[in-house]
């Protein structure tokens, strides 16, 4: 089906399902959380996930079903269909499915946004609590000025009767503007916050509970977020320490999110290829910083629905590049490549710019050395620099870890790229 069609379909339907779905909630009411915020929602919506499971029988965002369709989706257990049989069959069938009652006492839902006021469409959920990740660029050929972006995503408060906040990623400013006065805060400075990290097992002081000694299997501080994220939740809704513990130690990365795979010459390659905005791409940065190897490589490919602010999200960016910290930094994407990459050397670095991800896996192979550990970080159209982590993966068995490998995805790279596998 057609991408212009199927938007429209989905549109049509996204309030009839809504309707159902919010019929079911009214009449079962089980405990809804949601994630909103700019980056970092998927990670943290799969943490609160895993540790509420202890706990709770939760069902959770299907895939990246966060949009006004896709949550109706999740909640009732349905996935998109695709053919218009499938679409004139789904409102039936979620009327019958939102007549009986499911297997979970908890929703945990991802919520997403592309443009001013769409939030305001998951207020059917009357979540007891809504988490905002962080405030930074997205979408911003819509949205404009940061200030926009922050009104939408603390919007959430108008419609969460609690809403939890990461003091660290959202400015002050926006939280005295939007946040209203029912807000709680991890971050530095608060009773919710990392005491100690080890770099494999973290401390924790959640309120009254002090949890130390959590072994992790994330990698980089904003990552461990997630796990802060979902410690604090557990412990606003009442679970007892041990169960938080078991589920904190439970949490594993996801696809394309800092997840640390084995590459070639026994090198470490960190995928972090499912998106990328200024903020993420600089915290992964400063986790190739501090990963130990004897070479560090950066794959920086181009940023993506940043409008005007592009050139110099990117410019930003290719600052940040450290050649005492670099060996070297290979640019993907349009973007990437006319300012990352002149950025970067300016700085220092040696900068080698690819048109593709199969050439930029090229190159870093060209350079590879021993032990090595390779940063990979872009957007998704035009970039997919999961490509290249797929042909530095020590065992090539591995690409089923790796981001958008349905066979939709792959004709679609081989459309984009006349250098891709056929």
């Amino acid at each position: 089906m057609k991408k212009q069609v199927l938007e429209q379909i989905q549109k049509m339907f996204g309030k009839a399902l809504a309707a159902i779905a919010q019929s079911y909630l009214e009449k079962f009411q089980p405990r809804v959380v949601v994630i909103a915020g700019s980056v970092g929602k998927t990670s943290t919506t799969q943490a609160i996930t895993t540790v509420l499971d202890e706990h709770f029988n939760v069902r959770t965002t299907h895939a990246n079903y966060n949009t006004a369709t896709g949550v109706p989706l999740s909640i009732l257990g349905e996935k998109f269909p695709v053919s218009r049989l499938g679409w004139a069959l789904l409102l039936p069938r979620m009327w019958l499915r939102a007549q009986k009652r499911q297997s979970f006492n908890m929703l945990v839902l991802e919520i997403g946004t592309d443009h001013p006021g769409e939030l305001q469409q998951f207020a059917y959920l009357h979540p007891e609590l809504g988490i905002v990740t962080a405030i930074a660029p997205e979408h911003m050929e819509f949205f404009g000025t940061l200030d926009t972006v922050a009104a939408e995503e603390l919007s959430i408060g108008s419609f969460c009767e609690q809403l939890l906040i990461n003091r660290d990623t959202v400015r002050p400013t926006f939280i005295k503007k939007y946040a209203g006065k029912t807000a709680h805060f991890i971050g530095s400075q608060t009773d919710y916050r990392i005491t100690n990290s080890s770099g494999k097992t973290l401390d924790l002081l959640c309120g009254p509970l002090k949890l130390k000694s959590i072994s992790t299997h994330l990698v980089g501080r904003h990552s461990w977020y997630s796990m802060l994220v979902a410690a604090t939740v557990a412990q606003l809704l009442g679970m007892d320490e041990k169960s938080i513990r078991r589920g904190l130690q439970n949490v594993k990365p996801i696809p394309g999110r800092m997840q640390l795979l084995d590459g070639r010459k026994h090198s470490k390659v960190i995928d972090d290829t499912y998106n990328s905005s200024p903020e993420a791409a600089i915290a992964a940065l400063n986790t190739l910083y501090e990963l130990p190897g004897k070479q560090h490589i950066a794959l920086l490919g181009s940023m993506n629905e940043l409008g005007k602010t592009s050139a110099l999200a990117h410019r930003t960016l290719g600052n940040y590049c450290d050649p005492a910290k670099l060996d070297l930094v290979v640019t993907l994407g349009k973007d990437a490549n006319k300012y990352i990459a002149r950025a970067a050397r300016q700085r220092g670095c040696e900068v080698i710019e690819a048109a593709t991800p199969y050439a930029a896996a090229e190159i870093i192979l060209q350079n590879l050395k021993s032990h090595a550990v390779v940063l990979a970080k872009g957007s998704q159209n035009g970039v997919f620099a999961e490509e290249a982590v797929k042909l530095l993966l020590k065992k090539q068995t591995d690409y089923t870890k790796l981001v958008r490998q349905t066979p939709y995805w792959l004709a679609t790279k081989r459309i984009a790229f006349t250098d891709a596998p056929k």
